[in-house]
């Protein structure tokens, strides 16, 4: 599912983010309700959330160089969804 979302050029990345909302995060938080989560995974599933997202986003160009987005931009991405 990851590459579909990062390699797909026909689908624009507001498509991606739905697909990601609608697809991805139900089944990697599916039953999250019920686990007995440790700060060690909740730490782990916000770094494959933020690979996730990080694939659908990409690179933002900044002062005109290119960079990866960093984790404080998609905490706030992540927190704007839910």
């Amino acid at each position: 599912m990851c590459w579909f979302l990062s390699k797909n050029q026909l689908i624009d990345r507001s498509t991606n983010v739905k697909i990601y909302s609608t697809l991805v995060h139900p089944v990697v938080t599916c039953g999250a309700e019920t686990w007995s989560r440790t700060v060690a995974d909740k730490s782990a599933y916000r770094s494959v959330e933020r690979r996730i997202i990080r694939k659908v986003f990409g690179p933002v160009r900044d002062r005109g160089e290119w960079r990866i987005h960093y984790n404080e931009e998609f905490n706030e991405l992540i927190e704007k969804r839910t």
